[in-house]
């Protein structure tokens, strides 16, 4: 029983002999913060309805986005991109620095395929990207 003890008392000591570093460090809080984002077929009095990634073509596609936080003023723009992967259009909006900011971009979309939406903050920041199908399912 001895040894026993004493072999654990060992390995606690060196254990606690180890050495770290700390080479860098990572950021995950990136302001803005998006809260919840969401894909719908239609806004009702600012906030998504019928919420879906399936849409029929002539469909208008509404991306909502609440930011949780912003300590600045930022911009925020969204990519959106066709089917076959060649861009369709952009969109930017500013959004004030604050608490529970909406954001809302809306596209009419008519090519049948998956299409993509990305979201950047000041240009180049990327944030998120979405998928969403027209008249196909995944």
């Amino acid at each position: 029983m001895r040894w026993v003890i004493a072999i654990i008392i060992m390995m606690f000591a060196v254990s606690c002999t180890k050495e770290s570093n700390t080479i860098g460090r990572i950021s995950y809080s990136r302001d803005p913060y998006i809260g919840d984002i969401e894909l719908s077929r239609h806004l009702v009095n600012g906030y998504p309805s019928g919420i879906t990634q399936f849409f029929h073509s002539g469909d208008t596609v509404n991306l909502w986005i609440l930011w949780s936080s912003s300590a600045d003023s930022h911009y925020v723009t969204t990519k959106w991109y066709r089917p076959d992967s060649t861009f369709s259009d952009s969109s930017t909006v500013r959004i004030p620095p604050g608490e529970n900011i909406i954001t809302s971009f809306s596209k009419r979309v008519y090519e049948r395929g998956q299409w993509y939406i990305n979201l950047f903050v000041d240009g180049s920041d990327f944030r998120a990207g979405l998928i969403f199908y027209v008249d196909t399912l995944p």
